[in-house]
């Protein structure tokens, strides 16, 4: 299906608006360095990158927090030894791997 020219005009000014957002509140890094007038360095790009990182790293926990607390999953994570006991004392047996063997028969056939 072809878009209109309205449907094009539409999207393309909701594109324009999202941008402006970003632009204003989203980074943190002054607009003098997103249009710098001379390109930037190797340097100077990887020290931006590295700014960027660390303002969203902290935003993408609390969300990463936020969908694990939606899912019902709170608290400190569990060791791999702590995991393999509850496994065991399920009855599973650890040194089987019945699902890797199921794919190492289907290549096989």
């Amino acid at each position: 299906m072809e878009a209109t020219l309205l449907e094009f005009y539409h999207g393309a000014e909701a594109l324009e608006n999202e941008v402006k957002a970003l632009r204003e509140n989203g980074n943190g890094v002054q607009n003098a360095q997103l249009n710098p007038d001379r390109p930037l360095t190797l340097a100077e790009q990887a020290r931006l990158m590295n700014e960027r990182a660390k303002q969203n790293s902290k935003r993408d926990a609390l969300l990463w927090k936020n969908v694990l607390k939606g899912m019902g999953i709170e608290g400190q994570a569990l060791s791999r030894r702590e995991l393999q006991r509850l496994y065991e004392e399920a009855g599973f047996d650890l040194n089987k791997n019945d699902f890797a063997q199921g794919i190492i028969d289907m290549r096989e056939e």
